[in-house]
């Protein structure tokens, strides 16, 4: 059995327009004791990361309602917003390195 010991990353692609559905994309962090050979689940893909990654990260507490996800995406964007981070976040995190 894995125990789930980190945050949990979730990428949130808006829809383009007011019929489509926004895409999610939850990812869960391996322990490195079961990175070598993490187990299979139906639906589930490995993405295995090379090289130095950052993530913005907003904490908060209690269950998670789909109700919550934009709001709190929002407060994250927002605390990001006049720092050096904030251009990698507005265009998905392919803006590079950021020094």
């Amino acid at each position: 059995m894995i125990e789930m010991t980190a945050s949990v990353l979730t990428k949130v692609a808006p829809s383009d327009g007011p019929f489509c559905a926004s895409s999610f994309v939850v990812s869960f962090y391996v322990p490195a004791k079961n990175q070598a050979d993490p187990p299979a689940a139906d639906g589930l893909t490995v993405q295995r990361w090379a090289g130095a990654r950052y993530a913005a990260v907003r904490r908060f507490g209690g269950f998670v309602a789909d109700s919550d996800i934009g709001q709190q995406a929002a407060l994250l964007d927002a605390s990001l917003q006049g720092t050096k981070w904030a251009a990698s976040v507005s265009d998905g995190g392919s803006a590079g390195p950021v020094s």
